[in-house]
């Protein structure tokens, strides 16, 4: 069974809701993102959402900013390094303990960071690493 949606199935679409009930049903499943409106208005308007001279990391200093505005401490948070390559690495932590974490696996630019209770799906939902270890094996 196929379902295909337009854009990305995580930005503004179901496809969180629909992989968990396929996780709970034990169906198996793979994710094909296309281009997010994000990254397409992005290039459409000529700016970059990353540049080697200037993206940088500062996910300590971020994560001290959210928490004197307000945020939990807790507050889950994700950095993916390589994102939907076979050396994909997903290091999952909090405001807290985020940039102990990140220095911890060692990880290097490119990547992206997630922060909300959506991070908590990581574990139920990340079919990706599954794959990558059939792809190796």
């Amino acid at each position: 069974m196929v379902r295909l949606k337009g854009g990305d199935p995580f930005i503004f679409g179901c496809g969180g809701e629909e992989l968990q009930t396929l996780a709970a049903s034990g169906v198996a499943f793979e994710v094909v993102p296309g281009v997010t409106a994000a990254s397409g208005v992005s290039s459409y308007a000529g700016i970059p959402l990353t540049h080697r001279d200037y993206a940088q990391c500062c996910l300590p200093e971020i994560c001290r900013q959210m928490v004197v505005h307000g945020a939990s401490p807790e507050l889950p948070i994700a950095v993916v390094q390589d994102g939907s390559l076979l050396t994909q690495k997903v290091v999952t932590g909090t405001l807290t303990n985020m940039a102990e974490r990140v220095a911890q696996a060692g990880l290097k630019s490119p990547c992206l960071t997630i922060v909300g209770e959506v991070v908590k799906l990581h574990q139920e939902l990340a079919w990706f690493e599954a794959a990558k270890s059939m792809v190796t094996a």
